[in-house]
């Protein structure tokens, strides 16, 4: 930005919006998206112990990840919940097949492509969501079940075989 703006100093930049959190906020960064033209921010905040909430009981959940089934759980009152993947695979497999496509239909000297970045972050935004939605989902169930501590099986490969971009 110095070469081509010849900005010297610090920059200062007027934010809108609320922050979400309360805490010790962290490095902020700001990163250009180039398919959306547009700037975004991220900020870390170490939230308080103080803020956080206590488990209701001293229960204890066992967590299986896996591809078509993202999450299998059971926890020591009984509780079990299942979340399916099958559908979120198979969009995914759709959108990885339509980058395939376009891909192919490029001229030589090009890698990408608008729609190909698109898709990719439409990709890449749509298991991002399904995974926070999950951890989201499942920690509220086990904080009203009571679970204090969890118990994650092997990761080994779940990720890297059956969910990359390739």
């Amino acid at each position: 930005m110095k070469d081509e703006y010849d900005i010297t100093g610090r920059l200062h930049l007027e934010a809108c919006g609320n922050p979400k959190w309360n805490g010790e906020q962290g490095r902020l960064e700001l990163v250009y998206d180039e398919v959306r033209d547009t700037f975004r921010t991220l900020q870390p905040v170490t939230v308080p112990d103080s803020r956080r909430d206590s488990p209701l009981a001293s229960e204890e959940a066992a967590l299986d990840v896996g591809a078509n089934t993202l999450v299998a759980c059971t926890t020591t009152t009984g509780q079990q919940f299942l979340y399916e993947g099958r559908s979120l695979f198979k969009r995914f497999r759709e959108t990885t097949e339509e980058i395939a496509y376009y891909q192919s239909i490029l001229d030589d000297q090009r890698r990408t492509s608008k729609r190909i970045d698109r898709l990719y972050r439409q990709q890449l935004g749509r298991r991002n969501h399904a995974q926070d939605a999950l951890v989201r989902d499942l920690v509220e169930q086990l904080y009203e079940d009571g679970a204090c501590r969890v118990y994650v099986g092997n990761l080994e490969d779940v990720l890297e075989t059956h969910w990359k971009c390739a």
